[in-house]
């Protein structure tokens, strides 16, 4: 066999290789069309003013007189630690911290060891509405939800620990939007 057909046959394999993901992907994009228009569906989010009962999902932080501070994190995301960190050098002295994730352990993420530790916290992030991680909540010594916030690009932990948020109820929230 020459060069020459060993390229033409190379350069026809690569055109029916070719074919056949042109018609995967036009068979995809047909069932996409088939499904009709994709609505978003709406944000959920930690509602402020509700309740958590500390002593049945924290235990070790129920009954104290400060603030908690919950970490909602993840083992395979990127960012997590860097909250983690960033929570460290806050130096939330005031408050009580805890860090939740779905997973059985926390794998790569490294947590210091006076927070409280959640593993499989699945039912923690259904109650609390978390849509994403990581996720800081700030609940009140009964724990009442006081703040809520997402922890990306360059958010200000510090910044955000410091400040006095107003503490609203889930009717007063809705009444503002009004």
């Amino acid at each position: 066999m020459t060069t020459t057909t060993a390229a033409l046959v190379l350069a026809w394999i690569a055109i029916v290789l070719l074919a056949l993901a042109t018609a995967g992907l036009l068979r995809r994009v047909e069932q996409l069309s088939a499904r009709g228009t994709v609505t978003a569906e709406p944000v959920v989010e930690p509602v402020r003013g509700l309740r958590l009962p500390l002593d049945q999902h924290l235990g070790e932080l129920a009954g104290g007189s400060g603030e908690v501070l919950v970490l909602f994190a993840s083992t395979s995301c990127a960012t997590c630690q860097t909250a983690v960190d960033g929570i460290v050098a806050a130096d939330p002295a005031d408050f009580r911290v805890a860090v939740a994730v779905r997973e059985p352990t926390f794998g790569p993420l490294e947590v210091p060891s006076g927070w409280v530790h959640r593993t499989s916290a699945h039912a923690l992030f259904q109650i609390m509405r978390i849509p994403a991680t990581p996720y800081l909540v700030r609940l009140g010594p009964d724990g009442t939800i006081v703040d809520s916030a997402m922890v990306v690009g360059s958010f200000d932990i510090k910044h955000w620990l410091t400040q006095q948020p107003a503490v609203a109820n889930a009717a007063g929230r809705e009444g503002a939007r009004t």
